[in-house]
């Protein structure tokens, strides 16, 4: 719009400017987020009645069979470190990636290229619930997908596998 960068600030770093291109590109980066859908109130009680559920049966976990692959779930990656976490408009999403031990001592290595096998990667997903306020939480749980590496076992996909719970 031409509001940035400023005149003063552009006359010394002219290569500030952005092109037409450049602004088209991080409009529709920032789209999404500015149009993001508030929650309903249906979506708060979906959110609600899952947990109430959950508690009612004393927080067992549910039954969850291999995955097609043959990949079974991981039930202990509730106790892996969080590693990241991504909020995603597009899906309404919000996403904790956690790794296991093998996982968080590679990045602490700074031995992540390539990581090494063994390597596993949860990604928990839940519904995102925005409030009128702005403030967005975690609402009713979707899934668990989890990536494995393994070059000799994988190799035809880079030595990854995954698969959703």
């Amino acid at each position: 719009m031409g509001a940035m960068p400023l005149p003063t600030y552009a006359a010394i770093h002219p290569q500030a400017a952005f092109r037409p291109e450049e602004l088209s590109v991080l409009r529709n980066y920032l789209l999404p987020a500015m149009t993001a859908k508030l929650s309903t109130q249906s979506d708060r009680k979906k959110a609600d009645d899952q947990y109430r559920n959950w508690i009612a049966e004393g927080g067992r976990p549910m039954k969850v069979r291999n995955a097609p692959n043959g990949i079974a779930f991981q039930p202990d990656y509730k106790n892996w470190t969080v590693i990241s976490s991504t909020q995603r408009n597009d899906t309404s999403a919000l996403k904790m990636i956690l790794g296991n031990e093998i996982a968080v001592s590679a990045i602490n290595r700074k031995a992540i290229n390539p990581w090494p096998d063994g390597t596993v990667f949860a990604k928990v997903s839940w519904r995102q619930l925005i409030q009128e306020n702005g403030e967005t939480q975690a609402g009713e749980f979707l899934q668990v997908a989890f990536m494995i590496k393994n070059r000799s076992k994988y190799s035809s996909t880079a030595g990854w596998v995954g698969r959703s719970g």
